[in-house]
């Protein structure tokens, strides 16, 4: 399933917690296990598609949705990279480390980043941390990511 003139993959939010108990009686979700919660997850990543945790209570701690996201359909994404609304979207903590003697300034890294955080300097990949709101969550995902994007293994995750 894709919108409009989105070629991204639709049907790919995951819900956590109690959440999709109710989402399953209104004939909305269904039950998945682990697993193809990681199969998802791995689409959205392959599609190029930033997750965001959706529905968080601060008070027990929890997650209740996983949305991976494109600018050609979430509004909140679009709202920040059109008009600089930063109110709805929350950074992960994870930062970006750049090692410059690994960088080969292949130019990779720069274009998969939707926030246009990254360029090239002087040969070598720099991301501006201000601009910089990646968004996974799971540190095993960053590391898959990393090292497709990566040829010269250059990044870390902090």
């Amino acid at each position: 399933m894709t919108y409009k003139d989105c070629d991204k993959p639709l049907n790919i939010c995951i819900a956590l917690n109690e959440f999709p108990n109710e989402l399953i009686d209104r004939g909305v979700a269904e039950r998945i296990s682990p697993e193809e919660a990681e199969e998802i997850l791995n689409i959205a990543n392959e599609h190029g598609l930033v997750n965001q945790a959706l529905y968080i209570d601060w008070l027990k701690g929890g997650v209740f949705n996983i949305c991976s996201c494109s600018p050609c359909f979430c509004m909140y994404l679009r709202a920040f990279l059109n008009y600089g609304v930063k109110h709805h979207i929350v950074k992960s903590g994870f930062k970006s480390i750049i090692d410059p003697e690994k960088c080969t300034g292949c130019e990779t890294y720069v274009e998969s980043c939707i926030f246009n955080a990254r360029s090239i300097v002087r040969g070598k990949c720099v991301v501006d941390e201000e601009r910089c709101l990646w968004m996974w969550f799971m540190h095993h995902f960053l590391s898959h990511m990393s090292s497709d994007v990566c040829r010269g293994q250059s990044i870390k995750w902090l």
